[in-house]
């Protein structure tokens, strides 16, 4: 599965700007002293709930935004290893024929100076691809 970030950018971008805070809520015969009310600019976004809910949630936007900057981030770079770790012909049909072991393509970059044959996909891709 992969997680679509557009819907989640677009919450935040239509959300109210932050920062968000909470602050504590009037005690009341119906808020107890560990209510909190959270607050994004004049905004009254939400009212008496937890004190450690009222964190979650005067904590969401920026915390969202740096999590879809790191999953961006870690799919940019595994990406960059995708594009290091191509498939280079190694072996052909009549070669294979004799000798059945060989692996028709290699890692081209992990064969490294010596040469040496690392199946495609290597353990690198097959790591990524969440295979043992």
């Amino acid at each position: 599965m992969t997680l679509d970030l557009d819907p989640i950018r677009a919450r935040l971008a239509a959300a109210t700007p932050g920062p968000w805070e909470r602050m504590p809520a009037e005690v009341s015969d119906t808020r107890p002293a560990d209510c909190y009310d959270v607050w994004g600019g004049d905004d009254w976004l939400c009212a008496s709930v937890h004190h450690t809910n009222a964190d979650l949630i005067a904590h969401a936007p920026a915390d969202l935004a740096a999590l879809v900057a790191e999953v961006e981030r870690l799919r940019e770079t595994v990406q960059r290893v995708r594009e290091m770790h191509q498939p280079r012909p190694y072996a052909d049909d009549d070669l294979r024929a004799v000798a059945p072991s060989l692996p028709e393509f290699v890692c081209d970059h992990c064969r490294g100076k010596s040469d040496s044959a690392v199946p495609y996909p290597c353990p690198t891709l097959r790591a990524l691809d969440g295979a043992e």
